[in-house]
């Protein structure tokens, strides 16, 4: 968690503390707050305001609606360096703290209207087109005053400290300077001396110091290097290059002739084993791209010696190859684009062993694969951009886990892609800062700013632009000393140089920044939903997520300052709900997930250090402790599918042995353990669909002999056993089992993929019981599962049909098996059953996005209500049974986005209440029920996302 005082004001921060170490956030021991300082109401309404200041022009450079541009932004510490040609100098040095007086001149290195710098090409990579660099408070970078050519230049800044380090090639013609790198306090960049080529040069800023490293392919032509694979380790600099024997191979430098030599020579010819790919530095050693000439270009690794040159994994077997991109840092591993051949061009990670390389998840199911790209680390996730056969390319995150990598938002719903035209924007902005994404959006209306905490609310439009700002090809962002630079250009201005305050990407509210919002010292006034507390005054709030029942207790996880995020727990009055046990001490959080309820047991995985394992809380601080540290070290043994059948827990996990497999759990340490190991290694046969029926546990599963089956488990590894064999002899792994549910009468349903056809099948748990029940293409390939749901003895499957998912009913008959209707639902969302009933979410040209209702047939598919008449939509989300009403979120034009219930008729479809008053939203979600009570989250101007309640007899009310 980055630090909260730093980035608030004095006085807040030390108001808000004192509120919290008062009583806003307690602990399970500690008793009720103490009432707020002397002189401070925030209960009536009297905080301060957060700093929360837009982004702005930092200066026209060039007047008018010429644009100046800005361009090569690099931080030299806490000072922004950049070129730009304000219309008189041509392009030139710049610096700037972020002030319109602060922006000036640095030198005009080519006097007159030339230009110094050279001109940026918008359609290359920024690590392949920015000739500068940044060694201590030095900037290093190519400039040509019209004397001496394009040769290497330095600055601290000032005119006099602004001078040529080197004419290396002597006299008009340009050494041309390039694919600059610090490494320790020293430049290495690429140049031509006019005797030998291109080649390795390396400098400390003195032209004594300046001088070339080593001539790796003798003659004119030079060593013909990939500009883009180059990596920094220690003192060395690890590059590729040819030498005219070897063809494009890893090299490695410290900067001496001596130090400088050919790695290993991967693929022995002149071919070569290199791809113009980025080498990436991963503890001691580097990974990158390479092809051996027999596996393809594969992911392999170096430390520098031939011994420790080696391939990682052979992802694709055969001679095409993964084509291995993206390689990102992220937590002592790296996450990457690979294609095995199988599932298309998926996210992987790897720690640089075998063992430790795999798929996160299958994205887009099927050999096209969801092409993750600009993978953008940012503390223990990376943010990227994907596209599924629902959303078109959009912002995604990842953790490295299957359970941790999911879709930011639908930010232009439909197949349409939210990322700007790469004819348009090749390299827009899709950065971190502070753990906060930053991405430049197009969602159909304009191209904008957008910021994310990694969460669907917290991916929000950075400010609605009042300035109308539009982003220009080879936009770049830059954190420099408290300030966010950008370039980008408006109608009145042109491109020019924009910033943001750094604290404005973590203030209140995380949401379009909106100043004009009425100060309310009341809310929710007029409804039977009430706030539970708030659990931390004057903020964004505590933000509570995983809301979980446990026999009439409400489990759930909420963020203070002090604490981070933590388990809490709630009776539904302010002094019943309290921190159950900060498992990490201080700010920092235990990336609570996965919370289940088993018996009278709270399970949940949680990291506090020694990477991801079971837990289990039974309300109380001395009852939350590890169930066992299954994979001991770093890496966790990453549990997810938690299940609960009756008082045990079945979860999926991977112990570092026998790869990931099934487990149980009685809440003990002792009665912790391996189910059976259905895949014999360390490979693992992942169970997924973990489905309960009756006293026992279904689920599917992969082994070697039999490829992907229906498995049925009591718990023991002799009562674990394949229900059948759907395709006997079938070890090619192309056959998928996916989505598994159970009707009420016991009926197991799943569907079958090999990427062609598509099938349902059910089973009444044995092998003469388990047959197929449709063919779900029906000739055509373009059809994919996204899940199942039962209502009553009725199976639905949200079906991916043409050009948008389609919801299709089955009774377990070929016959009885039909396409219904369109529906519109994000991917990870399922219409929710209600008795023989089934909600969801459809859109028409009449009515827009509403709320309807099906009992299986064509006649009994109708809309529930238009809560928004005519062709505007109330999008509802959060669909949840409550009893026999469905309670949910809507928008209205009158009130915003609130929560309503409907009895599936028209009439008795209402609004629950109007929690922030008026056309404010409070977004409520995370409905859950229990003892008698309907807890959710929803946010006020005042109280940010908080806990609230509301009687399930309110709800239920006709």
């Amino acid at each position: 968690m980055v630090s909260w005082c730093s980035r608030f004001s004095f006085l807040l921060c030390s108001l808000s503390l004192s509120l919290l170490t008062a009583g806003g956030a307690r602990a399970a021991d500690e008793p009720p707050g103490s009432p707020a300082p002397p002189g401070w109401s925030w209960r009536e309404g009297h905080c301060p305001e957060l700093p929360c200041q837009p982004a702005y022009r930092v200066r026209d450079i060039f007047p008018g609606e010429r644009s100046a541009g800005a361009f090569f932004l690099t931080d030299v510490a806490g000072t922004l360096f950049f070129g730009s040609d304000d219309g008189l100098h041509g392009r030139e040095l710049w610096k700037s703290d972020g002030t319109r007086g602060g922006t000036v001149l640095v030198k005009d290195i080519h006097p007159g209207p030339e230009s110094g710098l050279p001109t940026p090409d918008p359609e290359e990579e920024p690590f392949l087109r920015e000739p500068v660099v940044a060694v201590g408070g030095v900037l290093y970078f190519a400039a040509d005053d019209g004397v001496h050519g394009r040769e290497l230049w330095r600055s601290d800044g000032t005119p006099g400290g602004t001078y040529l380090v080197e004419d290396l090639r002597p006299g008009p013609e340009s050494s041309e300077p390039e694919h600059l790198v610090a490494v320790g306090g020293r430049v290495f960049f690429h140049a031509r001396d006019g005797v030998h080529g291109e080649e390795l040069w390396v400098s400390d800023g003195t032209r004594r110091g300046t001088r070339l490293v080593e001539d790796i392919r003798p003659g004119p032509e030079g060593a013909l290097f990939f500009f883009a694979a180059q990596s920094a380790l220690g003192s060395r600099l690890f590059f590729a290059a040819d030498d005219g024997v070897h063809g494009m191979e890893l090299w490695m430098s410290d900067g001496t002739p001596a130090g400088t030599r050919l790695v290993e020579d991967i693929r022995p010819g002149p071919e070569g084993s290199f791809f113009d790919t980025p080498l990436t530095t991963l503890g001691g050693f580097v990974l990158f791209q390479a092809d051996d000439g027999v596996h393809g270009g594969e992911l392999w690794r170096s430390d520098g010696t031939r011994a420790g040159t080696r391939m990682v994994e052979d992802i694709r077997p055969g001679p095409e190859g993964s084509d291995v991109s993206g390689l990102t840092v992220v937590d002592g591993f790296v996450l990457l684009r690979a294609d095995d051949g199988v599932h298309g061009a998926e996210l992987w990670r790897s720690d640089g062993t075998p063992g430790g390389t795999r798929l996160v998840e299958d994205l887009r199911p099927g050999p096209e694969g969801s092409s993750p790209s600009r993978l953008t680390a940012s503390g223990g996730h990376a943010f990227f951009r994907a596209r599924d056969d629902l959303h078109g390319e959009e912002p995604w995150v990842s953790d490295g886990t299957r359970a941790g990598t999911h879709l930011l938002r639908d930010i232009r719903p439909g197949p349409e892609d939210s990322t700007p035209d790469e004819d348009d924007a090749p390299s827009y902005i899709f950065a971190s800062v502070d753990g906060v994404g930053l991405f430049v959006i197009d969602d159909g209306a304009a191209i904008e700013l957008w910021k994310s905490d990694g969460t669907r609310r917290g991916t929000v439009r950075l400010r609605e632009t009042a300035f109308g700002a539009s982003f220009f090809p080879g936009i770049e962002l830059v954190v420099s000393g408290d300030t966010v630079f950008f370039n980008a250009s408006s109608p009145d201005a042109g491109g020019e140089l924009w910033a943001l305050p750094r604290s404005s990407l973590d203030c209140y509210p995380w949401a379009p920044l909106v100043s004009e919002v009425p100060w309310r010292p009341v809310e929710g006034e007029g409804g039977p939903a009430r706030l539970v507390e708030d659990l931390v005054p004057c903020t964004p709030g505590s933000r509570p997520e995983q809301l979980t029942d446990v026999r009439g207790r409400l489990f759930f996880t909420a963020e203070d300052p002090l604490h981070g995020r933590e388990l809490w727990k709630s009776d539904g009055t302010e002094r019943g709900t309290f921190r159950v046990k900060d498992l990490v001490p201080g700010p920092g959080d235990a990336d609570i997930r996965e919370m289940v309820a088993a018996g009278r047991l709270l399970f949940f995985v949680a990291d506090v250090g020694t990477g991801r394992s079971p837990w289990r809380s039974d309300g109380t601080s001395g009852g939350t402790y590890a169930l066992a540290d299954l994979r001991p070290g770093p890496f966790g043994s990453e549990p997810y599918e938690m299940t609960a059948l009756g008082d045990r827990l079945f979860f999926v996990a991977d112990d570092g042995v026998n790869g990931r497999e099934l487990w149980v759990s009685d809440g003990t340490r002792g009665g912790t353990h391996l189910v059976a190991d259905v895949f014999p290694g360390s490979t693992g046969s992942y169970p997924h669909e973990l489905t309960v029926r009756g006293g026992e546990l279904f689920f599917l599963a992969f082994d070697p002999v039999h490829g992907s089956e229906l498995w049925v488990s009591d718990g023991t590894s002799a009562g674990t056993r394949r229900v059948t064999e759907l395709v006997p002899g079938d070890t090619s792994g192309t056959l998928f089992l996916q989505w598994l549910v159970v009707a009420e009468d016991g009926t197991l349903f799943f569907t079958t993929t090999d990427f062609t056809r598509n099938e349902l099948w059910k089973s009444d748990g044995t092998a003469a019981g388990t047959v197929k029940v449709a063919d779900l293409n029906e000739g055509t390939e373009d059809r994919q599962p996204e899940g199942l749901v039962t209502a009553g003895d009725t199976v639905y499957i949200k079906l991916w049909f043409g050009d948008g998912p389609w919801l299709w009913v089955s009774d377990g008959t070929a016959a009885g098996t039909f396409p219904l209707v369109s529906i519109d639902m994000p991917f990870e969302e399922l219409p929710v059953p209600v008795g023989d009933s089934l909600y969801f979410v459809h859109f028409d040209e009449g009515s827009g996005r509403e709320l309807w209702k099906t009992e299986g047939t064509p006649g009994g598919t109708h809309r529930v209500a238009d809560l928004v008449p005519g062709h505007g939509s109330s999008s509802p989300d959060s669909l949840t049974a409550v009893g026999e009403v469905l309670l949910f979120s809507a928008y209205d034009e009158r009130s915003g986005r609130e929560p309503w219930v409907t009895d599936g008729t028209a009439r008795g479809t209402r609004r629950l209440q109007d929690i922030a008053p008026g056309d404010i939203s409070s977004y409520p979600g995370g409905f859950t029920v229990s003892d008698g009570k309907v807890f959710f989250a929803a946010e006020t101007p005042r109280t940010g996302r908080e806990l609230w309640t509301v009687k399930r007899s309110d709800v239920e009310r006709r």
